[in-house]
């Protein structure tokens, strides 16, 4: 059997192109932007070309990819003096995308289609021209949603109301092409039961849901991070708590904020490490606990978790929450909410959160620094449980598109 997949940026680092590509079912990974090594000289030096450095992988070296890299480029940068909304931005792209990715597609499958029933995948927002051009030739079509869809904007813009804070919709267009994707697909993949949860109080027919846990390759042969003394934590040597993401009410940035505010006197401290894109940091008090350090690109990540203890991760809704398997490979236990992807094993990698409040993310905390050693004991579970959670999603994920394409020798 061969797949096509059709990927708008890195997501999960290529992990469902390289898990095709290992298995020897990719036929055609296509993308907007690839930087291979062959482009490493005429890329722009530095977080721009760090950035773009990252929309590459080793383990697609030798796959077939067709990108976009210049146009994309020259569209991200002509879409910067525009001064249109967001959401017309997003919406032209993610057009352009797909319909160049459409083509793409329809060749790949059909130099397949004679012989087999190829699959066409592609993710949410930007798919439905790709799912298109799949049936048209009678492949099976997968869409990879990425998140909660329409049920979790509702969601958000009942959390921000709550805070006396306006949200920023996508208009009508952007949810009818959503509906649309997931019409035309065989199979929804969702990383979440929490997902499954909202599409399906959207409508969404749940005879095409399947959960499927994000993959996430491990890295291999990293060695363990040096922790704090764990019988005790004190002003010099703080309890490390990591909160890793964009600072937005949605990731539960404010209340990560009021547990700072709560924990003032204690020796803890919070380092905060992503975009403020909405200005909530810049408009939080200033606390002698909290440092911010804005975005790092992907290749200073993995250092970032190993100047840590405890990763924060307190989203009021996530499609899966990537940086939670990030921080259990690292080692690090994590303090999670209910709203994600089911990664931490309450009191053996981490606390889940009953409610996502300061006062809740609090008394986990304090559960840490009134036993330092839980930190070693669940660090050293961390990794496996890492490891486990990584190969079962791999294994899934495999044996769904497998299925998918039974037929063989079709004339």
């Amino acid at each position: 059997m061969s797949v096509v997949i059709c990927q708008l940026g890195a997501r999960e680092h290529y992990a469902l192109a390289r898990a095709l590509h290992r298995s020897k079912l990719l036929t055609e990974l296509v993308t907007d932007v690839w930087a291979p090594p062959s482009l490493m000289t005429q890329l722009p030096i530095g977080r721009a070309g760090r950035s773009l450095r990252g929309r590459y992988h080793p383990d697609l070296r030798d796959a077939k990819v067709t990108h976009y890299t210049m146009a994309a480029l020259r569209r991200r940068i002509g879409q910067r003096g525009n001064r249109g909304s967001r959401w017309s931005s997003i919406i032209e792209f993610n057009e352009w995308f797909q319909t160049s990715a459409a083509q793409a597609a329809r060749s790949g499958l059909a130099s397949q289609i004679k012989t087999q029933t190829p699959v066409v995948m592609a993710y949410s927002y930007a798919a439905r021209r790709i799912l298109e051009a799949g049936r048209e030739l009678g492949a099976k079509s997968v869409l990879c949603q990425i998140d909660g869809g329409y049920a979790e904007e509702q969601l958000m813009c009942q959390l921000h109301a709550n805070r006396g804070m306006a949200y920023d919709r996508a208009p009508h267009e952007y949810w009818d092409n959503w509906r649309e994707e997931c019409a035309i697909a065989n199979v929804i993949v969702v990383n979440s039961e929490w997902s499954r949860s909202l599409l399906c109080s959207a409508g969404i027919d749940e005879t095409k849901i399947i959960v499927i846990p994000l993959l996430y390759g491990v890295p291999s042969s990293v060695e363990p991070s040096v922790r704090n003394d764990p019988r005790a934590f004190s002003k010099d040597q703080p309890l490390r708590i990591l909160f890793l993401g964009q600072l937005t009410v949605r990731k539960g940035f404010l209340e990560a904020i009021e547990a700072a505010q709560l924990l003032a006197r204690a020796p803890v401290h919070f380092s905060f490490v992503g975009g403020d894109y909405d200005g909530l940091a810049a408009n939080s008090p200033s606390l002698p606990n909290v440092t911010y350090r804005g975005h790092v690109p992907r290749s200073e990540v993995r250092a970032v978790y190993e100047q840590s203890d405890i990763f924060l991760f307190p989203t009021h809704s996530d499609g899966f929450g990537l940086t939670q398997l990030e921080a259990l490979s690292a080692g690090l236990p994590v303090i999670a909410s209910r709203y994600c992807g089911r990664v931490v094993e309450n009191g053996r990698t981490g606390c889940v959160l009953d409610r996502v409040s300061g006062e809740e993310i609090a008394c986990a905390v304090e559960r840490f620094l009134n036993n330092p050693s839980l930190i070693d004991e669940m660090s050293k579970i961390s990794r496996t449980s890492a490891a486990i959670l990584s190969s079962t999603a791999e294994t899934m994920f495999l044996q769904v598109v497998q299925k998918m394409s039974p037929e063989q020798g079709r004339t």
